[in-house]
């Protein structure tokens, strides 16, 4: 998208990106949370809890806050789907696991690889509370991204006063 085909939806605002694109108005808030299995001891309170350990991650994800600043510390293994992650944190080739859409998404994935979830456990503190965003390529062909931008958060504050963007959260997480 940052050739200017299209926007980016649930996109975390971060200095690098901003170089590239505008942003819309935070559309709802992610607590992105650190798994392990359960009985295994990985204990989360700060990042320097996490130096050493083999933590996972999607390859590619971005988030705000301290976990960026720390991000060059931290071993990460980073995979290209949630699944692959989730099963290879309950083999034990990874020490945790990083996953977005807070408490739900880990439900949802386990289910799917037909995993019981209750081998997992979440960190109390998450890596990240992290406004998503809709993300325009600051070269957007066809449209000015101002004018592409004007609409987007035009439209994310109806929906938000008419309770859709609730209501769409509520039936997914």
């Amino acid at each position: 998208s940052r050739q200017g085909h299209g926007v980016i939806t649930a996109f975390s605002k971060t200095k690098k990106r901003q170089k590239d694109f505008l942003f819309t108005d935070d559309m709802y808030t992610d607590k992105v949370l650190l798994w392990t299995v359960k009985g295994r001891g990985l204990k989360f309170e700060s990042f320097d809890d996490l130096l050493g350990k083999v933590i996972g991650i999607s390859k590619g994800n971005q988030y705000s806050g301290e976990f960026e600043r720390m991000r060059s510390r931290l071993n990460l293994n980073q995979d290209s789907h949630d699944t692959v992650r989730l099963r290879m944190l309950e083999a034990g080739r990874i020490d945790a696991a990083i996953f977005t859409g807070g408490i739900p998404s880990v439900k949802f994935l386990a289910e799917r690889a037909r995993i019981d979830v209750s081998k997992f456990e979440p960190a109390a503190k998450p890596i990240s509370i992290d406004p998503n965003h809709i993300g325009i390529p600051k070269k957007l062909r066809g449209e000015t991204p101002v004018f592409v931008l004007r609409k987007l958060n035009t439209a994310i504050r109806e929906m938000k006063r008419d309770g859709t963007i609730q209501r769409i959260l509520k039936a997914y997480f």
